[in-house]
Parts: structure tokens; sequence; C-alpha cells
């Protein structure tokens, strides 16, 4: 199933229960974890030291209004989204609690901008910062650690180490459709009776996050989230 899983945490609830219930096999498709620079980054992580914090951007290019379609949502599902899944793939932990701002043209409009800050059950903090709101894309994700800060961007996909005395190492990565493995993660998957590599619980916390992040704007408060199931 395309990213978000769902709307709201209780339709992916539903579809989750669903689908156990039933014995259907679901995956949620979070196409950024099957980038080559996530899965550099990934390689490089226990090189960096202690981690400090992240610090996770994607902005994409303004466009005129679409009521239908993903037009009708903000930046936080059409594509943020990715960023909360993200989190916790790399940190194998969960959020805790979540305290964001978001903007928006007109009251009626969805959000085009969020800024936010995450927060894990192991303390780590984690900053996004999502906008549709200027021209052409910048996405990046970093890990800052006492030995060392890794960058990985996914539009010019490459990742770059900086390290003591302003050494820097650049790792290119190539550039693929990433649709592709997913699906074959998917179809080995039913094939083989495994596990998926991205499952609905998987999607539907993702869910759960960025509805924490709706109301941690609109009451202009942190927002605690339960432990998952």
């Amino acid at each position: 199933i395309e990213k978000p899983l769902a709307l709201t945490p209780l339709q992916a609830q539903h579809m989750v229960e669903t689908a156990r219930q039933t014995g259907i096999p679901i995956m949620t498709a979070q196409t950024l974890r099957y980038e080559p620079v996530i899965q550099k980054l990934q390689e490089l992580r226990a090189s960096l030291g202690d981690w400090q914090y992240l610090s996770c951007t994607m902005r994409a290019e303004n466009r005129p209004k679409q009521p239908d379609g993903w037009g009708a949502y903000g930046v936080l599902m059409e594509f943020g989204i990715h960023l909360l899944d993200w989190i916790r793939f790399l940190t194998q932990d969960e959020v805790e609690s979540v305290s964001a701002k978001m903007e928006r043209p007109s009251p009626n409009d969805p959000e085009c901008r969020v800024w936010g800050s995450l927060t894990t059950s192991q303390g780590l903090s984690c900053l996004v910062d999502i906008s549709r709101v200027t021209q052409g894309r910048v996405t990046r994700v970093e890990i800052i650690g006492t030995r060392g800060q890794a960058c990985a961007d996914w539009i010019q996909h490459h990742v770059t180490v900086t390290r003591e005395g302003n050494r820097v190492t650049d790792y290119p990565c190539p550039s693929i459709p990433t649709l592709i493995p997913v699906l074959q993660d998917f179809f080995h998957a039913l094939d083989t009776n495994a596990p998926m590599s991205v499952t609905g619980e998987d999607g539907l916390q993702a869910v759960r996050i960025a509805e924490a992040c709706y109301q941690s704007s609109q009451s202009g408060h942190p927002v605690l989230l339960a432990p998952p199931h």
C-alpha cells in the first residue's frame, strides 16, 4: 500500500487489524527506506560516535492549488510521512513526544510548512523541516554524532561525512527507482512466507506520529504518544 497507510490513525488501525484477522499480507510502501543513500547512511552510522541529534529536511517546489487528489492534503501527509517513518527506521526506537508548528496559506488550506521536534523513547532529538513554498527540491537527512556528521541527499545522490579537522568524505550513490526493490521485497515475502520488510504496523505508527504533529500544532503544546501495542 502506498504511503501513507491511511489519513487517520483510526483508519490505519482498522486496516491493520482487518489484515491481521483475515490473514491478508500488508506492506506499507515507505520507499525512502530503499534509497541507496539511506542504505549507505546505515552503513556509516556506527562510525559517527554517540548520536547527539538528527536533522531531516524535505522541501518541494510550490505548485498551483489542486482541490482534488493529494492537493487537498498538506505536506506532512503528502511526503513528510517519509521522514516520520525514517526516524523510527534509523533509530530502531519509537517516537515518544512531538512538538510541531505549521503554516497554511489561509485558514482553510492544508499546511504548506511544518517544523517539528520529535523525541524518541531513549531521548534522541530529531528535527524535521517540511515545506512546499519554494522552487526546486531539497531532500536530506543528517546524523550529528560526537565523531562526525553524515548528510544523505537523495536528490543529489550522495552521502557526505564531515569529521575532525573539517575532513570531508563524499560517497556517491546510484540513482534507482525505489519502487522496484519495494515490489521485489513484497513478492519475496509472499513467496517465502517471510515477514514484510515494512509492516502495516510501521505504516500505522507513522500515521500516529503525523496525527500527534497536527495535535501539537493546534494546541501549541507537546503531545505524548502511547507506545505501540
